[in-house]
C-alpha cells in the first residue's frame, strides 16, 4: 500500500531525515507540544503545589494542583507531538535533530527561576509542620537532587546527550542549592538527624521510584527508536 503525503516533503536524496520544524504545517502542533511540556513538567507541577500549599492549611490542593497540571500536561504535549510528527513518516523521522538553543535555554531558566521562588517558600512552611513530615519531605529532596547529579554526569560523559545536560544545569544547580538551603532552615524545627528513620525512608522511596520511573523511560525510547528503525 502506497503511502499518500499530506504535505510536501524534502526530497529523498536532499534530505533523508525531516524535523516537524521543515514542515510549515507541523511546526506550531511541535511548539506547542514542546512548551506544553516546559510549563507543566513535574518539576514545574511539583512547585505550583509548593506555593499553592503555602497558602492553603492543607496538603489535599497542593496535591490535586500537582497531579493535575502534570497529568494533563503531559497528554495534551503528546497529543501535539503525534500531531507534528505525524506529518513524516517513520522510516524519515529526524528523532536526533537538537531544538533550538533559546528554546532549551528558556525551559531551563523558567524551572530553575521556579525552583528558587519554591524553596524559599517550601523553607517557610516547614518551620511549621510536624517533624516527622519535613523529614520524609528532606529524605525525598535529597533523593531527588542525588539522582539528578547522576543523570547529569552520565549525559556530560555520552555525546549524544551531553547538549541537553549542559541545559539542565542551571535547574539541577538550583534544586541542589534549595534542598541545601530548606535543609539548614528547617533544622531549628528539629529534622531528625540523630535517629534519621523517617529521612532515610523519605530517601528510600523517592529512589525506588526514581529508579523505577528511569527504566521505563529507557525502555519507552527502546521501543520508539527500535520502532522506527524496523518501520
Amino acid at each position: 500500500m502506497k503511502l499518500i503525503e499530506t504535505v510536501d516533503l524534502p526530497s529523498v536524496d536532499e534530505q533523508p531525515l525531516v524535523h516537524p520544524l521543515d514542515i510549515p504545517e507541523a511546526r506550531k502542533d511541535f511548539r506547542r507540544a514542546y512548551w506544553t511540556r516546559s510549563f507543566t513538567s513535574p518539576g514545574v507541577a511539583l512547585v505550583v503545589a509548593a506555593i499553592l500549599w503555602f497558602y492553603v492549611d492543607t496538603w489535599v490542593f497542593p496535591v490535586l494542583a500537582f497531579l493535575s497540571l502534570a497529568i494533563i500536561g503531559y497528554f495534551a504535549a503528546a497529543w501535539s507531538d503525534r500531531e507534528a510528527w505525524g506529518f513524516i513518516p517513520r522510516k524519515r523521522r529526524d528523532l536526533d535533530r537538537p531544538l533550538p538553543f533559546w528554546w532549551e535555554l528558556a525551559s531551563a531558566v523558567i524551572l530553575a527561576s521556579l525552583l528558587s521562588v519554591g524553596a524559599l517558600l517550601i523553607g517557610t512552611r516547614f518551620t511549621r509542620v510536624s517533624s516527622d513530615i519535613h523529614d520524609y519531605v528532606l529524605g525525598a529532596a535529597i533523593a531527588i537532587a542525588g539522582m539528578c547529579v547522576v543523570v547529569l554526569v552520565v549525559r556530560l560523559c555520552r555525546t549524544a546527550t551531553r547538549r541537553a545536560a549542559l541545559f539542565s544545569i542551571p535547574w539541577i544547580v538550583a534544586l541542589v542549592a534549595s534542598i541545601s538551603v530548606v535543609c539548614v532552615w528547617v533544622n531549628d524545627a528539629g529534622p531528625n538527624w540523630v535517629y534519621p528513620d523517617t529521612v532515610l525512608w523519605g530517601f528510600i522511596v523517592t529512589l525506588a521510584t526514581g529508579t523505577l520511573a528511569g527504566a521505563w523511560k529507557l525502555l519507552e525510547a527502546y521501543k520508539q527508536r527500535r520502532s522506527t528503525t524496523s518501520a
